[in-house]
């Protein structure tokens, strides 16, 4: 690679390595009867906690994809590297200021102020210009990425503009969840399809064939149906709601698939490349992120839960689990060369650390949820809230656990791309 892009690859480790930091944070106010003075309140440490973990994926969806340019030699790659990080350096300050001078949207996950949204969908234009002007080299180098990777580019953006026609004097309250939700799960789904597609990717492979007529429908069915779920005791129409059930149920079948790929990829990867332990907690993270999700979908099962930090376990199982795993599997691999033994010992170890932690965290959120779900049917909030508090000290000590190795990790690739090679250039001009 001739010149790394130096600027897309810190930014998501430094979305990453503030994003547990807030969410220490915010287990210290969610666990503590004295709130400390110098912490900043819950209205502020939880929108610029999802800002950040929001910010590591689809700021690292665009290091990688900028990575894969330089490496098909693909054409405009220097434009588009220069103006996404042009724009991601503009967007991500002005939208944590926005949040901490109280600008924040207020909404789940696009949590900045709305004005600031064009910024990214012009982030993602770009990208999806140059992916279509480029698509015969992507398709060369996987078929199946390639798909996965186009399916992303147009999903993000268009979710992002639909997230945010609340603004629309038109769209009512019933109305607001139902395009939010939509919207927010047409940006997952866009996130989740281009990641995957990075992984089949990273991973080597070409992927498999195009799926059959059947199977297609299917799953375009499930991608634009399963936003109902979300909300099932908000005043949309009742279709939606049966069509979500049934949508979320069809997802068994992908947890199957998913299974199988787990599997067949555990019994054929190989234990020394440095990337393969990010695969490995991504195929794992993947198969309990569905397991949760058809579980949640349930409506039975939804209306205890929903509300709860059982849904906030859902959510960290994927997007870490999952989405940052690719993510830092993803820059792992472009900058393998560069990676020594000892360096993917750590690597190695690190990801190890960071999965006992989640599972921990996982856990212990998911019984909070569910002691909060059942309990408060039959009693009032003062008389719950403790036992549901005590189930969440462990938060104190698991927040740091897990903050560690991410940051230990985010370290190690900052140091591999940039402290090396500036020691070797300085290295190299005293030696000339």
């Amino acid at each position: 690679m001739s010149r790394r892009p130096l600027v897309l690859i810190c930014v998501p480790l430094i979305c990453l390595a503030l994003s547990p930091l807030f969410g220490i944070g915010l287990a210290i106010r969610s666990v503590l009867h004295t709130q400390p003075s110098w912490l900043p309140q819950m209205q502020v440490l939880q929108p610029l906690h999802t800002l950040a973990s929001v910010g590591c994926i689809l700021t690292g969806i665009c290091a990688l994809f900028v990575l894969t340019s330089d490496t098909l030699g693909a054409r405009g790659a220097v434009f588009v590297r220069r103006t996404v990080s042009m724009l991601l350096v503009l967007f991500l300050p002005l939208a944590a200021g926005s949040i901490l001078m109280g600008a924040g949207s207020g909404k789940e996950y696009l949590t900045w102020a709305p004005v600031l949204t064009p910024i990214l969908i012009l982030v993602f234009l770009v990208l999806g210009a140059s992916f279509v002007v480029n698509i015969d080299a992507f398709t060369r180098l996987s078929p199946e990425g390639t798909w996965l990777i186009g399916v992303g580019l147009v999903c993000i953006p268009l979710g992002l503009i639909e997230a945010s026609s609340y603004l629309l004097p038109a769209v009512a309250f019933d109305r607001e969840l139902s395009f939010e939700w939509h919207g927010l799960d047409i940006v997952f789904a866009g996130w989740n399809a281009l990641l995957y597609g990075f992984g089949i990717l990273i991973a080597g492979g070409k992927g498999k064939p195009l799926r059959a007529p059947w199977l297609f429908i299917l799953a375009a069915f499930g991608f634009a149906s399963t936003f109902g779920h979300h909300h099932y005791f908000s005043p949309q129409p009742q279709v939606i709601k049966i069509i979500a059930v049934i949508a979320s149920m069809l997802a068994a079948l992908s947890f199957v698939k998913h299974m199988r790929a787990a599997v067949r990829f555990n019994a054929t990867a190989s234990s020394n490349g440095p990337v393969t332990p990010f695969l490995r907690a991504a195929e794992l993270w993947t198969l309990v992120a569905f397991a949760s999700g058809i579980l949640l979908a349930i409506p039975q099962i939804n209306l205890v839960l929903h509300g709860t930090t059982a849904i906030v376990a859902h959510t960290m199982g994927a997007m870490i689990g999952v989405n940052i795993m690719l993510v830092l599997g993803g820059l792992t691999f472009y900058l393998r060369e560069s990676i020594d033994e000892a360096c993917a010992r750590r690597l190695k170890r690190y990801v190890t650390w960071i999965h006992i932690a989640l599972v921990l965290i996982w856990l212990d959120l998911a019984t909070a949820g569910t002691i909060k779900g059942l309990l408060r049917f039959e009693h009032s909030y003062a008389s719950y809230h403790l036992q549901v508090t005590r189930a969440m000290y462990p938060l104190l000590i698991l927040g740091p656990v897990l903050a560690v190795p991410l940051l230990l990790m985010c370290w190690e690739i900052f140091r591999i791309a940039i402290v090396e090679p500036s020691r070797a250039n300085q290295a190299g001009q005293v030696d000339n």
